[in-house]
């Protein structure tokens, strides 16, 4: 969440774009008291993340089609937020240290790209 705070100095005129954005917020009187005694305003915006990901099974299986393409996972992967990389973690049971995201991005790949995983796999079958 992006925050700014903007101070304003007791009895100097609030920019004419505050006032209006506040005198459509708050009782009059508050914006005389901000202008008369001086104060500040904290601005946050909060939006929803575009990036975030559904990580579960099927996931995990796009991940698994693409162990053929190093360079794919490794940017998918770079890609997670940390809260994704605990799950994915999870799910794959691979160690997860919040400390050491680097090294647990690192393990995340090399558990896709690992050819004896796939041959005991396919033995599976």
């Amino acid at each position: 969440m992006k925050r700014r705070e903007f101070i304003f100095a007791a009895g100097k005129p609030l920019p004419q774009q505050f006032r209006d954005v506040l005198s459509e917020c708050f009782d009059p009187r508050d914006v005389e008291m901000l202008e008369k005694n001086g104060g500040r305003v904290i601005v946050s915006v909060a939006t929803p993340s575009p990036s975030a990901r559904r990580v579960d099974r099927l996931f995990v299986r796009e991940l698994e089609y693409l162990s053929f393409s190093p360079d794919k996972i490794m940017e998918i992967v770079k890609g997670l937020k940390t809260a994704e990389l605990k799950k994915l973690s999870r799910i794959l049971n691979v160690a997860f240290n919040p400390d050491r995201i680097d090294d647990t991005r690192g393990e995340l790949v090399r558990h896709f790209l690992d050819p004896q995983r796939f041959r005991t796999r396919i033995e599976e079958k």
